[in-house]
Order: C-alpha cells, then structure tokens, then sequence
C-alpha cells in the first residue's frame, strides 16, 4: 500500500538538525507536508516518491541536500510542485556510473582527472588512494562511487566540486571524507 505525506507546516518543530529518511513505500508528499520544518539537514526521497506538492519543502532552510533514489535528473518520474527551492537547489539524483575506471588502478594521482565533463564515476576496487585535486574543477560531476580499499583521500580532491554526492561503505574512509567536507554519504 502506497503512503501520503500530510501536513499543514511546521510538521517537526524540533531544535537540532535532523535528517529526513522517508520510507520506500511514500508515494506522494503533500503541499505544505513539511513547510518551515528548517532543522532538516539532509532529506532522502525513495524511487516510489512520484509527486511532492507546492510548498512541501519551503524554508527549509537547513537543508544541506536532498538525495532521490529515482530516476536520473531531468526524467519524468517525480512531479514537483512550486516553491519548494530548498529542495530544488540541493537535489542529488543516484545515477549508474557512467565513467568506470580500469581495474588495474591502484590510486588516482595528483590532478588526474582535473576537469573532466562525467556525471557519475566508479572507481575500481584497486583503488587505495585519490590524491590531491584528482577530481577538482568537475562541474558536471555529481556522483562517485568509492570502494572500501580507499584509505586516503586528499582534502582537496574534489575542489570546485558542488553538491556531490559520494557512495560507499558505512565507516569506511570515503564516509569520513564526506562528512567533514559536507557532501553527501550514501551507503552501498
């Protein structure tokens, strides 16, 4: 059985961030559901979500991103109502890679892959180390997904790299690194 979201504004008023996990069976998040709700730091949005209503998200201000487990960006599959521009700005879509790299690699060196045009890449399970700016100045790079050998990431690996979205094991380094550089985690 399908699930709605209901609500009329300030539906968690609550004074610490939280992060919004909405179940795999919602369907449909009505206008308003969570108006104003601004400690939102992160919302995760399952592939059976199909329509979120006007307002749903607006001034949630907090809101760091917004992960949808859906269909690619542009696709049809979410309807999205007017004002809900928190959400809009800070949407990450899971995506299949479409940038593998060779299993022989072992790290990813000093800038080298510094201004490629991938939305979505897979490094190899080889793969210990990313080093410094290996990834920097990708605009269009919006997902990367990190095995658990790596151990070492540069703080700089990702520079210029806007709301990216990291993909990896729970506890594992590429966790650590998404954390303290304010990306967003999920787990595979």
């Amino acid at each position: 059985m399908k699930k709605t979201i209901y609500g009329n504004g300030y539906a968690f008023d609550v004074n610490h961030p939280v992060s919004l996990v909405l179940e795999e069976d919602v369907e449909t998040i009505e206008s308003n559901a969570f108006y104003f709700c601004s400690m939102f730091s992160s919302v995760s949005l399952p592939s059976t979500v199909t329509s979120i209503g006007n307002s749903a998200f607006y001034g949630c201000t907090g809101l760091n991103y917004a992960l949808y487990l859906g269909a690619e960006e542009g696709g049809s599959a979410v309807a999205i109502g007017s004002n809900n521009e928190p959400l809009l700005s800070r949407l990450l879509w899971y995506r299949a890679p479409d940038f593998t790299l060779p299993a022989a690699l072992s790290s990813i060196e000093d800038e080298a892959f510094c201004g490629i045009a991938a939305v979505s890449v897979r490094l190899p399970e080889t793969v210990t180390g990313i080093g410094d700016r290996a990834f920097a100045d990708c605009p269009a790079l919006r997902q990367i997904i990190i095995p658990t050998g790596v151990t070492e990431i540069d703080e700089d690996a990702f520079a210029g790299v806007e709301r990216l979205l990291i993909v990896g094991v729970p506890g594992s380094s590429a966790e650590q690194f998404a954390a303290a550089r304010g990306y967003a985690f999920l787990s595979r």
